[in-house]
């Protein structure tokens, strides 16, 4: 199957779309707009989204963000841009934590930001909160807080996708 029609039966998998380059392990932020920026900054680093696409990505995190809040339990953050880049996927640790509004009031630690494709991936609300939930109860959080490099991040995702832990 290819990659969009998977995206489109719901089959994504976040470690296809995440990149060595898009992963960042001691980040420090005070504010979303920066959280959201930097991740952006992430993105074109990982060559998902072109520099000078780099301001229409920020603003579509933030209206994005404005619409739907992001933030999830368990210290797990998945902000979205949608545009005319590829789907793509960074993942940013925060390990002082962000104030960022969430369900159950803790801090955000674990960024996860994904670049949409204007004609794709329809399901991505449906998707999200199950990703979510799999990532917290895969303590994924936790294994990136120990990751000794970027691999070790992908690694972590890839062990999740391969064996689903129940919420």
């Amino acid at each position: 199957m290819s990659h969009s029609s998977r995206l489109e039966a719901n089959e994504f998998r976040l470690s296809e779309v995440l990149r060595t380059e898009g992963i960042a392990l001691d980040f420090h932020a005070v504010s979303v707009p920066e959280v959201l920026g930097q991740t952006v900054a992430l993105l074109v680093r990982a060559g998902f989204i072109k520099p000078s696409d780099a301001p229409n990505a920020r603003l579509s995190f933030i209206e994005s963000e404005e619409i739907s809040r992001s933030g999830h339990k368990n210290g797990i953050a998945i902000p979205h841009a949608r545009g005319p880049w590829p789907m793509g996927a960074v993942v940013a640790y925060y390990p002082k934590g962000l104030d960022w509004p969430t369900p159950d009031g803790l801090p955000i630690r674990l960024i996860i930001g994904i670049a949409i494709p204007e004609s794709g991936f329809r399901g991505y609300s449906l998707y999200v909160p199950r990703l979510a939930e799999t990532l917290a109860a895969g303590r994924l959080l936790e294994s990136v807080a120990n990751a000794s490099g970027p691999g070790d991040v992908i690694s972590a995702v890839e062990r999740l996708e391969d064996s689903p832990v129940a919420p």
